[in-house]
């Protein structure tokens, strides 16, 4: 066993060494002389006495247990760190996700209400064109055929295109049949009239056509 006592004065120190062997204490100053008694040299007060063993320092054990213990709390804060980053980048995308589900449910509503309006513009300029022309329904014509044109601008601004009408093959997700008409004529399927044009934005549907559909006799 070896006891280190140092002054707090750091004039000087002395070495207390104990033999295993015959219990002798020697007390060396700092010069490396024989002190006979080291307690004049200090009181207890100015004295600091730490005591060693060969194994190593008193509470080493205890020090590396508590590096272990934050190195343990700092992987778990780390790992807390990124679940957290993580979760905020989710989340930031949903939102974006959700707004832009939002705008698009609006330009829906919207362009749906126009769609009928559009309807009225094309049958009434379509009326005007069987009427005999004068001065008056020439005017009138203008304006049904400016106001349609402007119509349909707003539509392709929008990405709004007419879905598949007379001739092509009846498909349920986008035409609906409110005639069938039996022939053994046309391809079973064929749409052979076209009764309210159908629109879609994109891939998304803003309203069906409805149709007539030959069916082939059973």
């Amino acid at each position: 066993m070896l006891a280190l006592c140092v002054c707090k004065s750091y004039e000087k120190y002395v070495v207390k060494k104990k033999t295993e062997n015959d219990n002798v204490v020697e007390f060396v100053s700092a010069t490396g002389e024989s002190v006979e008694n080291p307690e004049n040299e200090g009181t207890e007060e100015n004295n600091i006495c730490v005591e060693t063993s060969e194994e190593g320092f008193a509470g080493g054990d205890e020090e590396l247990s508590e590096l272990e213990i934050l190195l343990q709390e700092k992987d778990k804060y780390y790992d807390m760190m990124l679940r957290k980053q993580a979760e905020f980048e989710n989340y930031r995308k949903r939102v974006f996700r959700e707004k832009e589900e939002a705008v698009i449910l609006s330009r829906i509503g919207l362009l749906q209400d126009i769609l009928p309006i559009v309807d009225a513009c094309e049958k009434g300029l379509e009326n005007l064109r069987d009427e005999e022309q004068s001065e008056l329904l020439e005017s009138y014509t203008e304006g049904y055929e400016l106001l349609l044109k402007q119509l349909k601008s707003l539509l392709e601004k929008n990405n709004v295109s007419v879905v598949s009408g007379v001739g092509s093959i009846f498909d349920p997700n986008i035409h609906e049949a409110v005639l069938r008409e039996v022939s053994k004529d046309h391809e079973d399927g064929k749409i052979l009239e076209e009764y309210r044009r159908g629109y879609k934005m994109n891939n998304l549907l803003l309203r069906a056509a409805q149709v007539k559909v030959a069916v082939h006799p059973d």
